[in-house]
Protein backbone atom coordinates (compact mmCIF):
# COMPACT_ATOMS: atom_id res chain seq x y z
CA UNK A 1 0.00 0.00 0.00
CA UNK A 2 1.25 3.86 -0.54
CA UNK A 3 2.63 5.34 2.17
CA UNK A 4 0.22 8.01 3.06
CA UNK A 5 2.99 9.95 5.67
CA UNK A 6 5.36 10.27 2.39
CA UNK A 7 5.57 13.83 1.30
CA UNK A 8 5.52 13.09 -2.35
CA UNK A 9 2.28 11.27 -2.23
CA UNK A 10 -0.23 12.74 -5.11
CA UNK A 11 -3.58 11.68 -6.08
CA UNK A 12 -2.45 9.04 -9.12
CA UNK A 13 -0.81 7.07 -7.16
CA UNK A 14 -4.03 5.36 -6.46
CA UNK A 15 -4.25 4.46 -9.85
CA UNK A 16 -0.91 2.24 -9.14
CA UNK A 17 -2.63 -0.01 -6.10
CA UNK A 18 -3.75 -3.76 -7.15
CA UNK A 19 -7.26 -3.44 -5.92
CA UNK A 20 -8.40 -5.47 -8.60
CA UNK A 21 -6.36 -8.20 -7.70
CA UNK A 22 -7.93 -9.35 -4.29
CA UNK A 23 -5.05 -10.59 -2.06
CA UNK A 24 -7.96 -11.93 0.58
CA UNK A 25 -11.38 -12.65 0.81
CA UNK A 26 -14.00 -12.19 3.92
CA UNK A 27 -13.78 -14.34 7.18
CA UNK A 28 -17.40 -15.72 6.86
CA UNK A 29 -17.09 -17.78 3.45
CA UNK A 30 -14.60 -19.72 1.23
CA UNK A 31 -13.53 -19.99 -2.23
CA UNK A 32 -12.62 -22.70 -4.13
CA UNK A 33 -10.53 -23.16 -7.48
CA UNK A 34 -10.69 -26.17 -10.20
CA UNK A 35 -10.09 -27.40 -13.45
CA UNK A 36 -12.72 -26.55 -15.56
CA UNK A 37 -12.94 -29.90 -17.15
CA UNK A 38 -12.50 -32.20 -14.32
CA UNK A 39 -13.52 -29.87 -11.81
CA UNK A 40 -10.91 -31.38 -9.59
CA UNK A 41 -9.99 -28.52 -6.93
CA UNK A 42 -6.64 -26.85 -7.23
CA UNK A 43 -6.90 -23.87 -4.69
CA UNK A 44 -8.47 -22.57 -1.95
CA UNK A 45 -9.17 -20.20 0.69
CA UNK A 46 -10.68 -18.84 4.10
CA UNK A 47 -11.92 -21.58 6.61
CA UNK A 48 -12.85 -24.55 4.45
CA UNK A 49 -11.91 -27.34 7.32
CA UNK A 50 -14.28 -25.59 9.68
CA UNK A 51 -16.89 -24.83 7.02
CA UNK A 52 -17.35 -27.80 5.16
CA UNK A 53 -15.68 -30.48 7.73
CA UNK A 54 -13.51 -31.83 5.74
CA UNK A 55 -9.21 -32.31 6.28
CA UNK A 56 -8.53 -33.00 2.77
CA UNK A 57 -9.68 -31.06 -0.02
CA UNK A 58 -6.99 -30.43 -2.38
CA UNK A 59 -6.97 -32.66 -5.31
CA UNK A 60 -10.81 -33.84 -4.57
CA UNK A 61 -13.67 -33.54 -7.00
CA UNK A 62 -15.59 -30.61 -7.00
CA UNK A 63 -18.63 -32.98 -6.21
CA UNK A 64 -17.13 -34.60 -3.00
CA UNK A 65 -17.61 -31.18 -1.47
CA UNK A 66 -21.11 -29.40 -2.60
CA UNK A 67 -22.52 -32.42 -4.08
CA UNK A 68 -24.94 -32.52 -7.04
CA UNK A 69 -25.22 -28.75 -7.15
CA UNK A 70 -21.17 -29.93 -8.80
CA UNK A 71 -22.83 -30.86 -11.94
CA UNK A 72 -25.05 -27.80 -12.68
CA UNK A 73 -22.13 -25.07 -11.69
CA UNK A 74 -19.65 -25.41 -14.98
CA UNK A 75 -23.10 -24.69 -17.07
CA UNK A 76 -24.91 -21.71 -15.25
CA UNK A 77 -21.49 -20.35 -14.63
CA UNK A 78 -20.95 -20.20 -18.54
CA UNK A 79 -24.81 -18.95 -18.97
CA UNK A 80 -24.31 -16.08 -16.45
CA UNK A 81 -20.45 -14.38 -17.20
CA UNK A 82 -20.99 -12.73 -14.11
CA UNK A 83 -21.72 -15.38 -11.82
CA UNK A 84 -24.56 -17.29 -10.80
CA UNK A 85 -26.57 -18.56 -7.94
CA UNK A 86 -26.37 -22.62 -7.73
CA UNK A 87 -27.71 -23.64 -4.79
CA UNK A 88 -27.84 -24.16 -1.20
CA UNK A 89 -25.94 -27.44 0.83
CA UNK A 90 -26.91 -28.39 4.32
CA UNK A 91 -23.92 -28.09 6.74
CA UNK A 92 -23.84 -30.43 9.65
CA UNK A 93 -27.84 -30.75 9.50
CA UNK A 94 -28.10 -27.56 11.38
CA UNK A 95 -27.33 -24.82 8.90
CA UNK A 96 -27.64 -23.97 5.16
CA UNK A 97 -24.39 -22.77 2.54
CA UNK A 98 -25.36 -21.18 -0.44
CA UNK A 99 -22.91 -21.27 -3.43
CA UNK A 100 -22.03 -19.29 -6.15
CA UNK A 101 -19.85 -19.96 -9.55
CA UNK A 102 -18.44 -18.07 -12.02
CA UNK A 103 -15.18 -18.38 -14.84
CA UNK A 104 -11.96 -16.53 -14.54
CA UNK A 105 -8.94 -17.59 -16.61
CA UNK A 106 -10.65 -20.98 -17.96
CA UNK A 107 -10.88 -22.04 -13.98
CA UNK A 108 -14.30 -22.59 -12.58
CA UNK A 109 -14.32 -20.86 -9.27
CA UNK A 110 -16.67 -21.54 -6.20
CA UNK A 111 -17.94 -19.15 -3.88
CA UNK A 112 -19.45 -20.68 -0.65
CA UNK A 113 -20.66 -18.81 1.88
CA UNK A 114 -23.58 -18.94 5.18
CA UNK A 115 -27.30 -18.18 4.13
CA UNK A 116 -28.53 -15.42 5.68
CA UNK A 117 -30.56 -15.75 8.61
CA UNK A 118 -33.49 -13.96 7.70
CA UNK A 119 -34.18 -15.59 4.05
CA UNK A 120 -38.16 -15.06 2.93
CA UNK A 121 -40.21 -17.42 1.04
CA UNK A 122 -40.01 -17.91 -3.10
CA UNK A 123 -43.57 -16.90 -3.59
CA UNK A 124 -42.45 -13.48 -1.68
CA UNK A 125 -39.39 -13.30 -3.63
CA UNK A 126 -40.78 -13.51 -7.50
CA UNK A 127 -43.96 -11.25 -5.93
CA UNK A 128 -41.31 -8.63 -4.97
CA UNK A 129 -39.78 -9.09 -8.27
CA UNK A 130 -42.71 -8.76 -10.28
CA UNK A 131 -44.08 -5.52 -8.35
CA UNK A 132 -40.40 -3.83 -9.18
CA UNK A 133 -40.77 -4.86 -12.67
CA UNK A 134 -44.02 -3.63 -12.97
CA UNK A 135 -41.95 0.10 -11.48
CA UNK A 136 -39.32 0.54 -13.62
CA UNK A 137 -42.20 0.03 -16.72
CA UNK A 138 -43.62 2.86 -15.27
CA UNK A 139 -40.97 5.31 -15.07
CA UNK A 140 -40.58 7.80 -17.76
CA UNK A 141 -36.96 9.30 -17.60
CA UNK A 142 -33.87 7.71 -16.74
CA UNK A 143 -33.76 9.59 -12.95
CA UNK A 144 -36.73 8.32 -12.73
CA UNK A 145 -36.20 4.52 -13.13
CA UNK A 146 -32.56 4.99 -11.08
CA UNK A 147 -35.08 6.09 -8.13
CA UNK A 148 -37.57 3.49 -8.24
CA UNK A 149 -34.66 1.04 -8.94
CA UNK A 150 -32.70 2.36 -5.77
CA UNK A 151 -36.04 2.07 -3.31
CA UNK A 152 -36.83 -1.87 -5.01
CA UNK A 153 -33.47 -3.00 -4.79
CA UNK A 154 -33.32 -2.13 -0.76
CA UNK A 155 -36.70 -3.69 -0.25
CA UNK A 156 -35.38 -7.07 -2.07
CA UNK A 157 -31.64 -6.77 -0.20
CA UNK A 158 -32.50 -4.79 2.88
CA UNK A 159 -29.34 -3.23 2.89
CA UNK A 160 -28.64 0.49 4.78
CA UNK A 161 -28.43 2.37 2.31
CA UNK A 162 -28.41 1.58 -2.08
CA UNK A 163 -26.71 4.66 -4.08
CA UNK A 164 -26.76 4.30 -8.09
CA UNK A 165 -23.53 6.41 -9.07
CA UNK A 166 -22.94 7.16 -12.50
CA UNK A 167 -19.43 7.55 -14.63
CA UNK A 168 -19.75 11.26 -16.34
CA UNK A 169 -17.85 11.52 -19.48
CA UNK A 170 -15.00 13.24 -17.68
CA UNK A 171 -14.85 10.28 -15.38
CA UNK A 172 -16.07 12.22 -12.61
CA UNK A 173 -18.76 10.05 -10.70
CA UNK A 174 -22.32 11.94 -9.83
CA UNK A 175 -24.47 9.78 -7.38
CA UNK A 176 -27.93 9.86 -9.11
CA UNK A 177 -30.74 8.02 -7.20
CA UNK A 178 -30.59 6.43 -3.35
CA UNK A 179 -32.61 5.12 -0.87
CA UNK A 180 -31.46 4.60 2.97
CA UNK A 181 -32.02 3.66 6.34
CA UNK A 182 -33.78 6.90 8.22
CA UNK A 183 -30.50 8.06 10.74
CA UNK A 184 -28.12 8.32 7.88
CA UNK A 185 -26.85 10.97 5.66
CA UNK A 186 -27.52 11.32 2.29
CA UNK A 187 -25.13 11.17 -0.93
CA UNK A 188 -27.99 12.08 -3.27
CA UNK A 189 -26.59 14.30 -6.01
CA UNK A 190 -23.20 14.23 -4.73
CA UNK A 191 -20.62 14.35 -7.77
CA UNK A 192 -17.09 12.94 -6.96
CA UNK A 193 -13.55 14.06 -9.28
CA UNK A 194 -12.01 10.86 -11.28
CA UNK A 195 -9.61 11.29 -9.06
CA UNK A 196 -12.02 9.59 -5.86
CA UNK A 197 -12.04 6.79 -7.61
CA UNK A 198 -8.50 5.10 -9.30
CA UNK A 199 -9.05 3.57 -12.89
CA UNK A 200 -8.58 -0.10 -11.98
CA UNK A 201 -11.61 0.51 -9.60
CA UNK A 202 -13.77 2.14 -12.48
CA UNK A 203 -13.14 -0.27 -14.37
CA UNK A 204 -15.01 -2.93 -11.85
CA UNK A 205 -17.68 -0.72 -11.49
CA UNK A 206 -18.53 -1.40 -15.22
CA UNK A 207 -17.50 -4.84 -15.12
CA UNK A 208 -19.33 -5.70 -12.36
CA UNK A 209 -22.33 -3.57 -12.27
CA UNK A 210 -23.55 -3.93 -8.43
CA UNK A 211 -21.08 -3.72 -5.70
CA UNK A 212 -21.77 -4.66 -2.29
CA UNK A 213 -20.15 -3.01 0.44
CA UNK A 214 -20.08 -4.81 3.98
CA UNK A 215 -19.40 -2.75 7.05
CA UNK A 216 -18.96 -3.78 10.58
CA UNK A 217 -19.25 -1.63 13.91
CA UNK A 218 -16.53 -0.32 15.24
CA UNK A 219 -15.85 -1.50 18.82
CA UNK A 220 -15.05 1.57 21.50
CA UNK A 221 -12.81 1.09 24.66
CA UNK A 222 -14.37 0.94 27.52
Amino acid sequence: MTDIHSKNIVLTDCDREPIHIPGSIQPHGIVLVTDLVTQIIQYGAGPVRSLLGCDEWIGQPLANMIGELAGKAQQLALATPRGAFIGSIERAGQSWLDVTAHIANDQLIIEIEPRAERSRPSTESLAALERAASSFEQSATLKELCEVAAVEFRKLTGYDRVMIYRFLDNAAGEVLAEDRRSGLSSFLNHHFPSSDIPQQARALYVRNLVRVIRTYPILQPR
